[in-house]
């Protein structure tokens, strides 16, 4: 009988040793990995030589996940989204010219686009570039019924 507690004691005791080995591996691990930045964007960038519309934040140099704009050219359908959003149609023979040509210079913008010197251009978020944001993310994603 004594054995058999001191067998318990003695397992109890490795089963402890081992959740705290455990615990702390989790902890250096967890310290261990690069931070998720879940921080908003606060703008746009827009690279009119690439057709990249880009999460932007405050810091220059920082540049979240991008978009493809040249995904318009052949989606007809849900582009009329960003159409009525800007009261302009996407037309020509280059759709994805005549978008960016419509997110920097459009006739009923909500906006003013921003030059940088690194020859992109920033844009702020609102109903209409969030639009323009959450159609290209329905397009390259058309599981994605809401665009997030």
């Amino acid at each position: 009988m004594n054995n058999s507690k001191n067998n318990c004691t003695t397992f109890l005791k490795s089963v402890i040793k081992f959740k705290i080995l455990m615990i702390s591996s989790l902890i250096i691990v967890g310290c261990s990995i690069p931070k998720i930045d879940l921080s908003p964007s606060t703008s746009y960038l827009l690279n009119p030589q690439s057709g990249k519309f880009c999460a932007g934040y405050d810091e220059p140099d920082r540049i979240g996940a991008c978009q493809d704009l040249k995904q318009v050219a052949f989606n007809v359908f849900d582009v009329k989204e960003i159409e009525n959003i800007y009261q302009q149609k996407i037309s020509g023979t280059n759709r994805t010219s005549s978008l960016i040509n419509i997110l920097l210079n459009g006739d009923n913008l909500d906006y003013q686009a921003t030059q940088l010197e690194n020859g992109l251009y920033r844009l702020p978020i609102n109903q209409q570039t969030a639009t323009v944001w959450r159609v290209l993310k329905k397009i390259s994603d058309p599981n994605n019924i809401v665009g997030e």
